[in-house]
């Protein structure tokens, strides 16, 4: 029997020593566990970060690549004489659009009446309508009151750096009244909201705000007494000023030589040079006064 049981104390031992303890792992392998596990923590961390926190700016940056933005641009206030009629009017510049369901698309100016007859004929079959506008300036008294009125163009780089939230087809007074009173002048555009695809195709609309025109500036001047003194100083260098004794109020102010501001609308039928002669004129007349 004792064989028997040193037999299998032998075996006992024996099956022991299979079921030791493992050999400790390398330094190398422990560093490089810690730093996966610091690694995956970090994903989750900056996982979580875009998720949770930045979810929303994200959505909002993939909604604006799905989109497109028109400016409609808003009509400029009016100023009127001492009659209340209009000494400046606003006047629509129409285009037909060669792809009006694309973003990007030609613009070809037309007619008053035609865009009128294709915007009639197209309204509600037309997804998106084949006709644009911008704004522009008329001046019926053309030189008479050019001083006083003043004229407009559109934005300028040194406007941006002045005012960044100036639309890009805004219009701004450069002299005269349109330039001292711009704040009421001047109104605020108006967003279509279209979404579209990757190629700049519309999809739909979207959203659509509607524009606020200008305020309605009333003034003093007289254009009638204005003409008659402009025509009274002829061919001749000066000024009239003509004011009403029990009021005090500016009647007609009058500067010779004067300039038609409606050359200075890119829609008329003036040469560039005859616009560029005016602006030195301008600008002379004025190192004169100061």
């Amino acid at each position: 029997m004792m064989p028997i049981f040193s037999s299998l104390l032998q075996v006992k031992q024996s099956r022991q020593v299979q079921w030791s303890a493992p050999e400790k792992l390398p330094l190398g392998v422990w560093v490089l566990i810690v730093v996966m596990i610091c690694f995956g923590g970090l994903l989750l961390v900056r996982l979580g970060d875009i998720q949770l926190r930045q979810g929303k700016d994200w959505r909002q940056l993939a909604d604006q690549n799905s989109t497109f933005s028109v400016i409609v641009p808003a009509e400029r206030g009016i100023l009127l004489d001492r009659y209340g009629q209009p000494l400046v009017l606003n006047r629509k510049n129409y285009f037909t659009l060669t792809q009006p369901d694309t973003v990007w698309s030609s613009k070809v100016p037309i007619v008053r009446d035609e865009a009128l007859t294709i915007m009639a004929s197209s309204s509600g079959q037309a997804a998106f309508s084949p006709i644009t506008f911008t704004l522009g300036r008329n001046y019926p008294l053309g030189s008479v009151l050019a001083h006083s009125l003043g004229y407009v163009s559109q934005v300028t780089r040194e406007d941006l750096q002045k005012t960044p939230q100036l639309p890009l087809n805004e219009l701004v007074g450069r002299t005269g009244l349109e330039a001292l009173v711009q704040a009421q002048l001047q109104g605020k555009s108006g967003t279509t909201i279209f979404e579209v695809n990757a190629l700049g195709k519309k999809l739909r609309l979207i959203d659509s705000t509607d524009t606020q025109p200008g305020e309605t500036v009333a003034t003093t001047l007289d254009p009638y007494l204005s003409a008659v003194a402009a025509t009274a100083m002829g061919e001749r260098r000066g000024a009239v000023i003509v004011f009403e004794v029990q009021t005090g109020a500016i009647l007609s102010l009058v500067n010779l030589p004067s300039f038609d501001p409606n050359i200075f609308q890119p829609t008329l039928a003036t040469s560039s040079a005859a616009a560029a002669a005016t602006l030195t004129e301008l600008n002379r007349q004025r190192q004169i006064q100061a």
